[in-house]
């Protein structure tokens, strides 16, 4: 979200011209907007997380239970993705990566 773009005008005189040289110097003052990471990224991660200690509690003589783990890996790994393809490449790592 974009809050503002104020702009300065600038004049500098160096010593070396006698003519001024004018810029126009623009700030952007953006806002993240959190919320879309917790709703879309965050909270169904948690979710899918929470599913991984179920296939615990099933049964062994359960044909359900390792499909259970497959999925829920299979989901833990497409978040994975979407959280590595949104994020921008810097030099350190982010907090939700380190969650992953």
């Amino acid at each position: 979200e974009v809050l503002g773009m104020p702009a300065t005008r600038n004049v500098i005189t160096y010593g070396c011209c006698s003519e001024p040289y004018p810029d126009v110097t623009y700030t952007l003052l953006l806002r993240r907007r959190a919320s879309f990471y917790i709703f879309n990224l965050l909270l169904p991660c948690i979710m899918v997380s929470f599913l991984a200690p179920l296939g615990f509690y099933l049964p062994a003589d359960s044909g359900e239970k390792v499909s259970l783990g497959v999925t829920v890996l299979l989901a833990l790994t497409v978040f994975q993705l979407l959280v590595a393809e949104s994020m921008p490449p810097s030099e350190s790592v982010p907090l939700i990566g380190k969650y992953y």
